[in-house]
């Protein structure tokens, strides 16, 4: 090779510069044109020109499903819409980390209109009547106690001088369904849109796969079926309502009817999609441990939030797990992991192991470290905080064991002989249900019902969580829960304390939005 320096620069200036954004192509071909960007010298619109559907599945199957490049299915991002479904179905749907989405508002929707729904087994059961009656008496308590607190807001609270009329009528209404929120069950019909990576969708719709819930494994089938069905496409289906009004040219409609075909989203992402066993199976033996371990150990009462840290992490871990299957609290479950010799500690993790795939990640279970906020709340601030996506949540079962809350309004409001009636009437129908069809006695469950639940954060996240959810314009329930939190890290943790922008839930100003 010749020693002699050629004369050549490499700089480019700033001209070369492109930024574009990208509306139109299909999910999984999307997917494909970014690896392939990633891999050429090409353009991304270069490197889009020759690929089909046909190759980008080629393609997936060698490189996502064979050769394990996960992250090629990230840069596949699917839009889907999941309607009428139960809000019980709907809190399975929205609990993965890596999610975007929004489920129907209990605040500005009146739920009256979707009504509520009868699961497949309840039907089939000999307790359909009983789950029916006891429904509509929840719906009929939550149309009376919405509209008796309404009344009482318009004639207690003060409207401000700057607020229009309809503004201050509309803000109130939202409170009172707050309130009247707390009568409607789990069975109440809610819709999700949601919009998440091929990789966070399929491992979604497994994770749903191994629900105990028929309704949630059904859910998590129709998901799979709508990656592989030609997909929904508004703009293309009034375009070709338009051309058939305008034209008579047989081969042009002919091309462009071609063109406007419905393309599935991730028809070759979703379809290897199939239970989480290694999560099933292993909480199968978590309940053995459980039931050993603490099964006769009376459960503890502990305050609406207690924030436990724990310095070991396989003693977090494991407790986390037991946690899950069972109905103690965090804290009384970490003092009896940590009473255990260390070979049966390593004898508990193998068991959590033993189980795991060669594509299996880590139960979330295992992610450690964190502040543990154990909360005794109401299901329906449960259903709002658990949307945070930056913690780990653990939740107990839905069940009757802890009773059911009763909001301030509704004594002031007149409302309590029929809340409080429902409310018997659902409970005594959910623990009769439990027992011959277990888990469906969940369903009847109103969203006033307390529920258990383990929120695991690091100190940013708190301090977003105490920030947002104190403020007036928030629930009043998760109000209380997000200060108490905040309360009981400082504490621990005096020096964060000048720094978190935390509302005593005492300010109270029904008119904020």
């Amino acid at each position: 090779m010749s020693d002699e320096r050629r004369d050549v620069s490499y700089a480019r200036d700033e001209t070369a510069r492109k930024v574009f954004a990208v509306l139109g192509i299909p999910p999984e071909e999307l997917a494909y044109t970014m690896a392939s960007y990633s891999r050429s010298r090409r353009s991304f619109l270069e490197s889009n020109r020759y690929i089909t559907g046909q190759k980008a599945a080629n393609f997936l199957e060698t490189f996502y499903f064979a050769y394990g490049h996960r992250s090629i299915a990230d840069m596949a991002h699917i839009p889907l819409a999941i309607e009428n479904i139960s809000i019980l179905a709907a809190i399975e749907v929205v609990a993965e980390q890596l999610w975007d989405g929004q489920e129907r508002s209990t605040r500005y929707q009146d739920f009256t209109v979707t009504g509520y729904c009868v699961p497949q087994e309840i039907q089939e059961g000999t307790l359909q009547n009983e789950y029916v009656a006891a429904a509509d008496a929840l719906f009929a308590a939550y149309e009376k106690v919405s509209a008796a607190v309404y009344q009482y807001y318009l004639d207690t609270v003060e409207k401000p001088e700057s607020m229009e009329e309809k503004d201050f009528a509309r803000t109130l209404r939202a409170r009172a369904f707050d309130v009247g929120r707390y009568c409607l069950p789990l069975a109440t019909h809610t819709s999700v849109g949601q919009i998440t990576s091929a990789r966070t969708l399929e491992r979604q719709i497994s994770r749903l796969l191994a629900s105990p819930f028929g309704e949630v494994r059904r859910v998590a089938e129709a998901m799979r079926e709508a990656g592989r069905a030609p997909a929904r496409n508004p703009r293309d289906e009034r375009l070709l309502e338009l051309l058939e009004e305008l034209g008579d040219d047989a081969a042009a409609l002919g091309a462009l009817r071609e063109a406007l075909q419905p393309v599935a989203a991730a028809p070759t992402l979703v379809k290897y999609t199939a239970p989480d066993i290694y999560r099933i199976e292993t909480l199968k033996i978590m309940r053995e441990v459980y039931e050993g371990l603490l099964g006769k150990v009376p459960v503890g009462v502990t305050e609406a939030v207690t924030l436990v840290e724990v310095d070991d992490p396989a003693v977090e871990a494991l407790s986390k797990l037991l946690y899950t299957v069972g109905r103690h609290p965090f804290s009384q479950i970490v003092l009896h992991v940590q009473t255990l010799s260390r070979p049966e500690i390593r004898e508990l993790l193998e068991m959590a192991f033993q189980e795991r795939g060669q594509h299996d990640e880590w139960l979330p279970e295992f992610r450690v470290g964190y502040l543990n906020f154990d909360v005794v709340m109401d299901i329906g601030a449960f259903r709002d905080l658990h949307r945070h996506r930056r913690c780990q949540k653990y939740r107990q079962p839905f069940s009757t064991h802890l009773g059911f809350d009763e909001p301030e309004a509704v004594a002031l409001a007149g409302a309590e002989t029929v809340y409080r009636e429902a409310m018997k009437q659902a409970f005594a129908v959910s623990e009769k249900i439990e027992a011959a069809q277990p888990p469906l006695g969940a369903y009847i469950l109103p969203l006033g019902t307390r529920c258990r639940a383990l929120f695991s954060m690091d100190w940013a996240e708190l301090a977003y969580i105490a920030e947002l959810r104190t403020r007036p314009s928030g629930h009043f329930s998760y109000r209380r829960i997000a200060y108490e939190m905040y309360q009981k890290a400082i504490r621990f943790y005096p020096d964060m304390a000048p720094y978190v922008r935390a509302v005593d839930p005492a300010y109270e100003d029904l008119t904020e939005r």
